[in-house]
């Protein structure tokens, strides 16, 4: 296994521990905050963890922001998301920056979040649904304390899905050498 791979599955595992969902509405009530940490799930793509299997209003977690790896790029983008007839995702690229923590809900739109993260910050991120109809999506940077909430009207909906994952694929670049085992392959298959 790759020293990527290795270090990606280690990142996941300990945001895993982290992830914590919510609010079984199936009797109309709220319930008290749970650790959910489903299956490991991975492959060419993804690696992270889902729980489902009821309906799921919340989902958090913390990441720090890691750094773009060069000479040729790594995803390693962060996600927490709510999943159901449409999606609903935080995600968090690395390198920091304008524009690199970013939410979406498939069925309104998406966007950027005002804060700039550094290399290394810790990013406290939310995803919460409040049964009338409205997705609030926070981040926190917790090194910089600074936060910011967006609020969308999605509609009534129902999320049986809860996910935390990180985005492993490999993006080869034409000016730059792309790894030896060749772009969007493990090195294990090649």
């Amino acid at each position: 296994m790759s020293q990527f791979v290795k270090r990606v599955l280690a990142t996941v595992t300990v945001a895993a521990l982290a992830l914590t969902a919510a609010g079984c509405t199936n009797a109309g009530a709220a319930t008290a905050a749970s650790r959910a940490a489903g299956p490991a799930v991975y492959s060419d793509q993804h690696a992270g963890y889902q729980a489902a299997g009821r309906w799921f209003r919340y989902v958090a977690t913390t990441v720090s922001v890691p750094p773009r790896i060069l000479p040729y790029l790594i995803s390693g983008s962060a996600f927490i998301g709510l999943n159901g007839r449409y999606a609903a995702w935080i995600n968090v690229d690395p390198g920091g920056g304008a524009d690199s923590v970013g939410y979406a809900a498939t069925n309104v739109g998406t966007g950027p979040f005002r804060l700039a993260p550094r290399v290394g910050d810790r990013l406290a991120i939310s995803i919460y649904y409040d049964q009338r109809g409205h997705i609030f999506f926070t981040v926190t940077d917790l090194t910089r304390l600074a936060t910011q909430t967006v609020m969308l009207y999605v509609g009534r909906l129902v999320y049986p899905v809860a996910r935390l994952w990180v985005q492993t694929d490999r993006f080869c670049q034409s000016s730059l050498r792309p790894p030896a085992h060749g772009c969007g392959s493990s090195p294990e298959a090649a």
